[in-house]
């Protein structure tokens, strides 16, 4: 079973919000705004605070020991170049993309399976996002 935003694991964020309200939003840190634009390719739109995040975990590492995907990440935030994903960002990536959609999905190729997965697993996908009214 996939298990992705679901309401009994918590999903670890960099802009965990304040309890009450949501995550979602250009204003809040640690935000991260992904745009599919071709089968191979998404643009991401980072906060600076995520940068700041891999250099704190650099550190952690004695020098030039820090694991190649850190390195990876700051060259490539660094720099303005793209960054390889590993298959399973590719797939978190386009679950976000289902869990938020509110009544399209595409695709290049005739292959909904992770929706489909996520929809069997999570019926509350079926209806989209909604805004909810705290009190």
């Amino acid at each position: 079973m996939l298990d992705f935003r679901s309401s009994r694991r918590p999903i670890q964020h960099l802009n965990p919000g304040d309890g009450v309200c949501g995550t979602l939003g250009v204003a809040n840190t640690g935000v991260e705004i992904y745009l599919p634009i071709g089968s191979q390719s998404v643009l991401g739109f980072l906060c600076t605070s995520i940068e700041e995040y891999f250099r704190k975990a650099r550190k952690l590492f004695p020098a030039a020991s820090a694991p190649a995907a850190v390195e990876e990440m700051l060259n490539g935030i660094s720099a303005g170049e793209p960054i390889r994903a590993e298959p399973v960002n590719v797939m978190f990536f386009n679950s976000l993309q289902v869990a938020q959609s509110e009544r399209y999905l595409f695709a290049e190729h005739d292959n909904f399976e992770l929706a489909l997965q996520m929809l069997r697993d999570n019926p509350r996908f079926k209806e989209g996002p909604k805004p909810q009214v705290v009190a």
